[in-house]
């Protein structure tokens, strides 16, 4: 058998194990790893993201999930060294391991192969980057990084290899490296437009339903309709800093919404149920509508909104009804942390 690299086998598995074991040509044991990391995936994209999933198990298949990568990277990458006959000189730097090194964290794979400078450099560079929320957002987007990140690894492999490097070699790290970009940032840019991230961009207006470090799943009302007490995802409008923005459904076009001693009324009748039997509407925040009138009549193709934290709630209180066309979908679970995973209920 020709003889194959280490760490492209380490590398392979660990991002699809079983990839490296098929690549030095074990396929019974590459098809059976390959299995067992779909299943897991499987199990844990149906608990997270289905509305009848169990949320802990879905996280226990994704730690799962990255036992197997790391055993199958390990396996594949001891197995293969264990059989070649190539023996690299004591001293010398595996050219493969800092391409490894460098794709799983920038810059430890410059000072592995004795690049400190560089090393450093691009560790201070990529952690700014993780801590900063500019780059990311505004500067940087992470199709762009991860491909920067791709050639900054092919360069250090050449660096290291030097004159030994064939073409071959070459086209083969970059080839793999963008691959692998372009997977991870097609797959990252689904779960984008299907989650919404807490902290910064949710705030506090649905506190305690949703803390502020929440994140949480929201779907389109495709297969359903809106329903009073919904906590619904809406488009920011520009009146927000955000782009989304999350508040709890209270009523609908041609009814009448009054607020009294703190309570919601809705065409006369008070909404006594859970949440709102335990949130009391102030009325002295900011300017408001009710302030003109005892009562606000929704308009046509709209809807009304406010926040489970009133004091800290910018809703139609203050700007009156949101367009239904802004309505983008309703949330129906939080995923992390983990202490705080549970299915939401949707309204009445």
């Amino acid at each position: 058998m020709k003889d194959r690299e280490p760490w492209i086998g380490a590398i392979l598995s660990w991002y699809i194990p079983g990839l490296g074991q098929y690549y030095s040509r074990r396929w019974k044991l590459g098809i059976s790893m390959f299995a067992a990391s779909c299943a897991s995936l499987l199990i844990a994209i149906h608990n997270i993201l289905s509305l009848e999933g169990a949320i802990l198990l879905g996280w226990f298949a994704v730690l799962l999930y990255y036992l197997l990568s790391l055993s199958a990277a390990l396996e594949a990458y001891l197995w293969i060294k264990r059989n070649s006959r190539k023996r690299r000189q004591r001293g010398s730097r595996d050219a493969y391991f800092a391409v490894f090194l460098s794709w799983l964290f920038p810059g430890i794979g410059h000072i592995y192969g004795k690049r400190y400078v560089q090393g450093c450099f691009l560790l201070i560079a990529y952690v700014s980057y993780l801590f900063f929320p500019l780059f990311q957002d505004d500067l940087l987007p992470n199709f762009v990084v991860n491909c920067l990140v791709a050639v900054v690894a092919y360069a250090l492999f050449k660096s290291i290899e030097g004159d030994r490097m064939k073409l071959k070699q070459g086209l083969k790290v970059i080839l793999f490296l963008f691959g692998v970009s372009l997977l991870t940032n097609s797959m990252g840019s689904y779960l984008k437009r299907t989650i919404l991230f807490g902290g910064r961009s949710i705030g506090r207006s649905m506190v305690p339903a949703i803390q502020e470090q929440d994140i949480v799943l929201w779907e389109t009302y495709t297969n359903a309709s809106p329903r009073r007490g919904d906590i619904v995802v809406l488009d920011g409008m520009g009146i927000y800093e955000q782009n989304l923005v999350m508040k709890r459904l209270i009523g609908f076009e041609g009814e009448n919404i009054e607020t009294k001693n703190g309570s919601v009324y809705v065409n006369g009748e008070r909404l006594d149920y859970p949440p709102f039997s335990s949130i009391s509407y102030s009325l002295d925040s900011l300017s408001n509508i009710f302030e003109k009138s005892d009562h606000y009549q929704v308009p046509r193709n709209s809807i009304f909104v406010l926040g489970d934290n009133p004091e800290e709630s910018l809703d139609s209180r203050h700007i009156g009804a949101i367009p239904l066309d802004r309505l983008k979908g309703r949330v129906y679970k939080i995923i992390w942390p983990l202490k705080r995973a549970q299915r939401l209920l949707f309204g009445r």
